[in-house]
């Protein structure tokens, strides 16, 4: 399940990963990128295709390497194979349906300080509570009493 520290308090959150991109650039495996999970992820958010290593093609800017997908590609393929907490504020809407399909096989964490609307039903819990969030009204809610 997915689990988000709503606010302000998910700003200093210990071992929290601020930059997921950079931290991505830093610590990721070739073997990342060819799992289908990725290469959906890849094709989804950044239109483009895993070919192989270290090789992707994007329709506009031809061949490149996994450090020019966009963050929130680089956040979802951390969260598929590391378990960490990351900032929720680098991924962008798009991204929000692909993660929670990962949580439903993944426990997962992430800190957000902004509004996100998810489709209807879901599930989140809120980490510091351990409330089970299924609605936008309660999930405006929570980020209303953080």
């Amino acid at each position: 399940m997915l689990s988000i520290i709503f606010g302000e308090q998910g700003l200093d959150w210990p071992n929290r990963i601020s930059q997921p991109s950079t931290y991505f650039d830093e610590y990721y495996e070739t073997s990342w990128l060819s799992t289908d999970f990725a290469k959906r992820v890849i094709k989804e958010i950044d239109n483009s295709e895993y070919v192989s290593g270290h090789c992707i093609e994007s329709p506009i800017l031809g061949m490149i390497p996994p450090k020019m997908l966009s963050s929130g590609c680089k956040t979802l393929i951390l969260l598929e194979n590391m378990d960490v907490i990351v900032s929720g504020e680098r991924i962008g809407d798009n991204c929000f349906p692909i993660l929670l399909e990962l949580c439903k096989t993944k426990d997962r964490v992430i800190t957000l300080c902004h509004t996100v609307l998810f489709n209807e039903p879901f599930e989140v819990k809120d980490f510091c509570t351990g409330k089970v969030i299924s609605t936008n009204l309660e999930l405006m809610e929570t980020m209303i009493d953080s």
